[in-house]
């Protein structure tokens, strides 16, 4: 018996000492971080009938600008409200403008300091442009009355420096507009008016120029990517031509921002004349030397695929390799839009969702289509109509080119996220992929997005949650969790919330923000109507 407890005592110990053994050891390996993301503040507003739905933009660390149409209006004058609201989402500042009650938001910019909102008279190509700038700090307001006497179909608006820069068409030609604020004075950018190309991209870089992105069409085999970067004042500083290989086209673009020292070049590529993606290219600028393109399958990515299991992607995969290595082109294909590039010391990162178009979606030659203006855009909503549902020229990558073959008028579902890094060199690195829970929208939009740091966070919202991805670069299995949108009373409950109206974005440092529209309902409230309309605002922190 002796000898018995003295063996189960020893047991006993040992299985304490192994237990502690296994703490020391996490204590000093760590198991890496889940993102647990928390919501520190909340902004709310209470909807007044016939408000449309405000349109945010972002001011990254100086907070958050909100603005929208009232239903108040004076004479052949209608008012709008702007919002500022600071970091912790505590409003800071308002003001309502009357403007001429024809003006149309097509455009918003910021840069450090000063907050832009692009309107125009009408929905003729034809109209004048008004431009509003606001000064953060001071809170002083100019306008600009733009006149571009040209029939000019706008796709595209950024502001460099002083000037406000447009894109966009002339009939069929790609044309882009410089606007020097100072003196008032508009000029047409030179080497423009091009017939057979298209305009894929317009972009401000971090030293006051920009970029412009085009691409040939027509029946040349081997196409020609243009990429010229021009100062504030427009006068041209770079240009490179970029030979696509036989065969290839190439469907969107966007470029880096000069972050890094290098100049990148990324968007999906396909085959044909048909409008789905194989794949993703990319390529650094040199004007002094030809640089190759690397072109990548869907198959090369390894979480491209993870939207449809691990047997199934498995099987894509595989029968892709299959035909890379007998030197034929990919048949896997998929509706594929770029979202953003972001660049940092990792390398270049390029966030891209994939959809599943409506079945009714039309198709029409490019000359004919036109999405910029809905039939009818005023659709039903208990909450207003956003007018930049409709007409994205802002930075817009959403289809907005005249060989655009989506029409906005149907809706889409967006199913997974994916997001590449690439290399200094330009190069694969490394890829991360989240699915999509099928969020449907009634024209495309981003739905989701990202924020790097020693690990990879992707997010998306959906109805009345947030919902997470948390990768490491070091091939550790991603961890998903779910966050429901955070109530300012414990006593509130949610009847009703408008999935098109709202969204989540990257902020700044560790933040990201959701936004919608609310049907509230406080259990506590004994007396008056316990049921309001809500905007809100809430802060996510991503740890």
């Amino acid at each position: 018996m002796a000898f018995l407890r003295r063996v189960c005592w020893f047991s006993y110990e040992y299985k304490i000492t192994g237990l502690f053994l296994i703490l020391f050891v996490l204590l000093l390996h760590p198991a890496p971080g889940i993102a647990q993301l928390s919501q520190p503040a909340r902004f709310e507003l209470d909807k007044e009938t016939g408000d449309h739905a405000f349109t945010l933009v972002s001011l990254k660390d100086n907070g958050i600008s909100m603005i929208r149409q009232k239903q108040k209006s004076e004479g052949n004058k209608m008012f709008w409200e702007i919002v500022l609201l600071d970091t912790a989402l505590q409003q800071t500042w308002t003001t309502q403008l009357a403007l001429d009650s024809r003006l149309t938001l097509v455009g918003y910019e910021y840069v450090p300091g000063e907050l832009f909102f692009l309107f125009r008279q009408g929905e003729s190509n034809t109209s004048d442009l008004h431009l509003i700038r606001i000064y953060l700090l001071s809170h002083a307001i100019q306008e600009f009355h733009i006149s571009p006497k040209l029939d000019f179909r706008l796709t595209h608006f950024i502001v460099v420096g002083g000037s406000a820069v447009m894109g966009g068409y002339t009939t069929r030609q790609s044309t882009v507009l410089l606007f020097e604020m100072e003196s008032s004075h508009l000029k047409v950018i030179p080497g423009f008016f091009i017939d057979n190309t298209e305009l894929l991209e317009l972009k401000g870089n971090r030293n006051k120029t920009f970029n412009i992105l085009l691409m040939e069409r027509g029946a040349r085999e081997k196409k020609l990517l243009l990429l010229k970067t021009f100062d504030e004042s427009g006068s041209l500083l770079l240009e490179d031509d970029i030979e696509i290989d036989a065969g290839k086209v190439v469907q969107s673009g966007t470029t880096s921002t000069l972050g890094n020292d290098e100049l990148f070049l990324a968007g999906t590529w396909g085959l044909g004349v048909g409008k789905q993606s194989v794949g993703f290219y990319s390529v650094l600028v040199d004007p002094f030397k030809k640089q190759p393109v690397h072109y990548y399958d869907f198959g090369e990515l390894d979480h491209f695929f993870d939207y449809v299991g691990l047997k199934r992607a498995e099987k894509i995969k595989k029968k892709a390799e299959e035909r890379r290595k007998a030197k034929r082109f990919p048949n896997y294909q998929a509706d594929v839009h770029i979202v953003k590039m972001e660049e940092n010391e990792k390398g270049f990162l390029l966030l891209s969702e994939l959809y599943v178009p409506a079945t009714n979606t039309n198709y029409a030659p490019f000359y004919n289509y036109s999405p910029y203006y809905a039939n009818s855009p005023y659709y039903y909503s208990p909450y207003g109509y956003n007018p930049m549902m409709m007409n994205r020229y802002f930075n817009s990558p959403y289809y907005n080119s005249p060989n655009a073959t989506y029409n906005q008028n149907a809706d889409v579902t967006v199913i997974h996220s994916s997001l590449i890094i690439f290399d200094q060199q330009g190069k694969l690195k490394q890829d991360f992929g989240f699915a999509i829970d099928g969020v449907k929208l009634l024209a495309m939009d981003q739905v989701s997005d990202f924020f790097a740091s020693e690990k990879i966070i992707q997010f998306y919202k959906k109805e009345k949650e947030i919902y997470s991805s948390t990768s490491w670069e070091d091939g550790n299995a991603p961890e998903q969790d779910t966050l429901k949108i955070q109530l300012k009373s414990g006593q509130d409950v949610v009847r009703d919330e408008s999935d098109d109206q709202g969204g989540v974005r990257y902020w700044y440092g560790p933040y990201a923000y959701v936004w919608g529209y609310e049907t509230i309902k406080n259990k506590g409230e004994q007396s008056g109507d316990r049921v309001r309309y809500v905007y809100y605002v809430n802060k996510i922190k991503l740890e």
